[in-house]
């Protein structure tokens, strides 16, 4: 790849990263507990200003609020629950070779030596071509039995595909919930 490419690459994600971050800071503005007696100026400020947060460490402590568990942050899992949050995002450019079919990964959810996440995934996913969050609950039953992917790095990831066509990530759709409170809330 020549430096050219690579930068409107690395441009194309710092791009994406910022959209996602600004739509998620709607959600975490709305139910964080921070943000309850806040005023309307700092609120707007956090709105139009997401990358001045954390904002990943503030969706999962949005969760374990809105959830009623604790955040923990151990080594395979954010929760007390055993569960563990995760945010991906589907790429805004159509995959090579299909007009329909947009890139995603879940990354973080084990190391090739066989150390897995604990328990489900509450995953927060940016929908770039919709300019969108979904929310996906997944059991650990459904999503360990799937085919991981191994980085160079040695961590373990969870490929996923974004049809525009039909509107849906086919492998977690059954899996998706309304909101975030819906998502904080769910078990199984």
């Amino acid at each position: 790849m020549t430096n050219k490419r690579k930068h409107t690459a690395a441009a194309a994600m710092e791009a994406n990263l910022t959209a996602k971050s600004r739509v998620m800071m709607q959600d975490i503005v709305a139910h964080h507990p921070l943000f309850r007696t806040a005023t309307m100026a700092f609120r707007k400020w956090a709105l139009e200003n997401p990358d001045e947060f954390n904002v990943e460490r503030m969706f999962e402590k949005t969760l374990a609020h809105l959830g009623g568990y604790k955040f923990t942050n151990a080594a395979h899992s954010d929760f007390s629950d055993k569960s563990d949050a995760k945010t991906a995002s589907v790429q805004l450019r159509p995959s090579t070779g299909c007009k329909s079919a947009h890139d995603g990964t879940i990354t973080g959810i084990g190391h090739i030596n066989g150390s897995l996440k604990s328990g489900a995934l509450r995953v927060c996913i940016y929908v770039a071509p919709k300019q969108e969050l979904r929310y996906y609950y997944l059991p650990k039953k459904f999503w360990s039995k799937l085919t991981l992917s191994t980085q160079n790095t040695g961590e373990m990831v969870l490929r996923f595909s974004y049809n525009s066509k039909k509107d849906v990530i086919g492998k977690f759709e059954f899996c998706r919930v309304k909101d975030i409170v819906e998502l904080a809330k769910a078990t199984g």
